[in-house]
């Protein structure tokens, strides 16, 4: 796999999905919906089939090899991303396989009751484990937002991260860095990112 080109076919991706889910925030009704649409895209762009390891599991499949997308949701077992691209070891079997890049995404609103900053903190926080010990990871929480959300209560909630408007054109995702994106509902093509590096406090 060549993961610049996996990363580079992922940020257009979810330019896209940002740019639909804004300009129609309520046609998402949970985060589900997001994460399904985006993990049909990933596994349309990214078709890539490996051949991972049954390990310990080799016996009551009655196989050594298993044959699988890279793009999983749910995985691993010990984690959950919600979505999460695998990399490659031949000493681990498939279920435990080292994660490329993985996706922890929220879906809510501040306006109607169904705030979910504090699930949010905990995307980060998870994703945040994994670039410290893992130098090949790439993390994103995405927090797609239905109205629109201010940079003062981006600050106020998420002290300690400093969160950038940009145009969502300008996402750049780099190995070794973890990426919190918030998605303002009521606002066309602009996102607030923050990136933090495995090196940074």
């Amino acid at each position: 796999m060549n993961k610049n080109h996996t990363i580079y076919q992922i940020e257009n991706l979810l330019s896209s999905l940002i740019n639909k889910f804004q300009k129609n925030t309520f046609e998402y009704f949970y985060e589900e919906d997001i994460r399904a649409e985006l993990l049909v895209s990933l596994k349309e762009k990214i078709s890539l089939v490996r051949e991972f390891p049954a390990g310990v599991y080799s016996e009551e499949l009655h196989n050594s090899i298993i044959h699988s997308s890279i793009i999983k949701a749910e995985y691993p077992s010990h984690k959950k991303f919600d979505i999460a691209i695998l990399d490659y070891d031949a000493k681990k079997d498939f279920y435990n396989q080292p994660v490329f890049l993985a996706f922890e995404i929220k879906l809510g609103s501040h306006k109607i009751g169904t705030d979910r900053t504090a699930g949010f903190i905990s995307d980060i926080i998870k994703l945040k484990e994994n670039v410290s010990s893992f130098e090949g990871f790439v993390g994103v929480a995405i927090y797609f937002c239905q109205t629109s959300i201010t940079k003062i209560n981006i600050d106020k909630w998420y002290k300690g991260w400093d969160f950038n408007l940009i145009n969502v054109d300008q996402l750049n995702l780099n190995v070794g860095h973890l990426y919190a994106i918030i998605v303002p509902g009521e606002t066309s093509g602009e996102i607030f990112l923050s990136s933090i590096n495995k090196y940074k406090e």
